[in-house]
């Protein structure tokens, strides 16, 4: 074999090696090329499912503070309506003829007086109880005193009480509870 053609061999040696490195390279590249876009597809797959899952988590509470919100809303509707219930109840208590006046405050002094007990009636009420003194310490109302107590008893304290005890069952009610 002459030099030239052992050069030929040689360069043909290595052209086939050189293709074979270059077919096993590009192989390899597509391998890595196709393990890559599924790597791709695949995040991006999971990107898809978190960006829903956060819109449905955000769906969800923005729909909880929708219904907060509508429950406070119809929470206010319904003290609003009770606040001028109690407002007109109050009015009608305040303005009532004077024997329904005389009656409650009667009533009053039934449960809560005793024998030698001071009254004293509301400046408001004084034409109604010309027997009693009259006070300024209290509006629409009776102060009962002694040595040991003293109990003012009051329109809008009765009220106020009346809607403490009523509170629970017309929430209940109104479907609030």
């Amino acid at each position: 074999m002459t030099e030239q053609q052992l050069t030929q061999k040689i360069i043909k040696n290595a052209k086939q090696q050189a293709a074979a490195l270059v077919a096993t390279a590009e192989s390899q590249a597509r391998t890595k090329l196709t393990a890559a876009e599924q790597q791709a597809a695949a995040r991006q797959d999971q990107a898809i499912a978190a960006a829903k899952q956060r819109w449905a988590d955000r769906q969800t509470q923005q729909a909880r503070a929708d219904e907060v919100t509508l429950i406070k809303a119809r929470i206010n509707a319904q003290q609003a309506v009770l606040d001028t219930v109690f407002k007109q109840a109050r009015e009608q208590i305040i303005n009532a003829p004077a024997d329904q006046t005389q009656a409650l405050v009667n009533d009053w002094l039934q449960q809560y007086a005793q024998t030698g007990d001071q009254i004293a009636v509301a400046t408001e009420w004084a034409a109604l109880f010309p027997d009693y003194p009259t006070t300024t310490a209290v509006s629409y109302g009776i102060v009962i005193a002694n040595n040991v107590y003293r109990i003012e008893l009051t329109v809008d304290e009765q009220l106020h009480e009346l809607r403490e005890q009523m509170a629970l069952s017309v929430a209940q009610q109104l479907g609030v509870l």
